[in-house]
């Protein structure tokens, strides 16, 4: 009975090693995806509010014309208008105004 004892022990600990290792790992992965889109999404605010200032002078009318480069959204490439939807502000002429410092 003593040998069989240490090979089932063993197996156990080990088990519940995998199972915390695996859990830990989750942890991280989800932490870590969640911070690389957001600074995505800062980038291509400050891209769009960059291009809105300099080739539209603010005008919040234009903001579904700035797309923004290498930034989608549902397989699209992504207007300001849409990165700013995403940030939580619906109407343009708020979004130009609180997200892009334009005037109001």
């Amino acid at each position: 009975m003593k040998g069989l004892e240490l090979p089932i022990n063993i197996i156990i600990v080990i088990a519940i090693a995998v199972l915390a290792l695996v859990i830990v790992s989750i942890f991280f992965v989800s932490n870590f995806s969640g911070g690389s889109d957001s600074i995505g999404l800062e980038s291509a605010l400050q891209s769009g509010c960059t291009n809105l200032r300099a080739l539209y002078s603010c005008d919040s009318t234009k903001m579904t014309e700035v797309k923004i480069p290498n930034y989608n959204i549902n397989g699209k490439q992504a207007s300001l208008a849409d990165v700013c939807v995403k940030k939580g502000v619906s109407d343009n002429a708020q979004c130009a105004q609180k997200l892009c410092s334009c005037p109001a």
